[in-house]
């Protein structure tokens, strides 16, 4: 379901969408070359920007990632490779749009805790995480890799049980793709993905967005993505 978001979300959120570059893994030779191009891609970014590179077989992409992961290349970045679909999608330099979610979620808490919907000891047995690479080990997203912006899990569980994604409109397909990913991929385990999509108006500078709840269901997930969705403007 989608609802307006409350101007006190996204206060501050006021540069423009990155830029996306998208190019085909067809042209690399191997996997080491593919690898070495997305490293260099990485060290020379001086602005926030997304690269998409599409064509990307699973070994190529699972491998591409757990070696940037390895190193100080990773920092900075929110890495998504999709199997399925095999695109792999980098954002270089997130910016405060995307921390956003973390405001959200430390109110909601806040509300939580103290509608008594929340105990104390509920709460020692969250764990939060930002960016933190999510792997996908078996079903038809095998070799998927996933950083998302938040994640909540309980102790112990390698999945979260929620995934909250943030993203401006230009990136809209990308985020229902990663929203099908978490929710098929996770097998169950991924119960629901809450999408923030922001729109900038380029005439007035002003930002809007509207927040989007999925859950899955015997037929996929649920609701499915629909054409329109609500906003409130700041």
């Amino acid at each position: 379901m989608s609802s307006p978001l409350n101007s006190n979300l996204y206060r501050g959120v006021s540069s423009e969408p990155p830029v996306v570059i998208t190019t085909c893994a067809d042209r690399f030779a191997d996997q080491s070359s593919f690898e070495s191009h997305v490293r260099d891609a990485i060290q020379h970014a001086s602005n926030p920007q997304i690269l998409v590179f599409t064509k990307v077989n699973p070994s190529w992409g699972e491998q591409t990632v757990d070696s940037i992961n390895d190193t100080r290349d990773g920092y900075s970045t929110r890495k998504n490779y999709n199997s399925l679909a095999e695109v792999l999608r980098i954002t270089l330099m997130p910016t405060e749009l995307h921390d956003c979610v973390q405001d959200w979620w430390q109110s909601s808490q806040m509300t939580l805790w103290d509608t008594g919907d929340l105990t104390s000891h509920e709460q020692f047995q969250i764990q939060t995480r930002v960016g933190t690479t999510l792997e996908f080990r078996s079903g038809p997203y095998r070799c998927s890799r996933k950083e998302p912006d938040l994640f909540i899990r309980t102790n112990n569980n390698r999945l979260p049980s929620l995934v909250v994604e943030c993203g401006w409109s230009e990136s809209r397909d990308y985020l229902l793709d990663d929203m099908n990913l978490l929710l098929v991929g996770g097998e169950g385990d991924i119960r629901a993905v809450v999408i923030f999509n922001w729109q900038l108006s380029r005439n007035t500078s002003v930002v809007s967005g509207a927040v989007e709840l999925y859950v899955l269901d015997r037929a996929g997930y649920f609701p499915g993505p629909s054409s329109e969705s609500e906003s409130a403007t700041t």
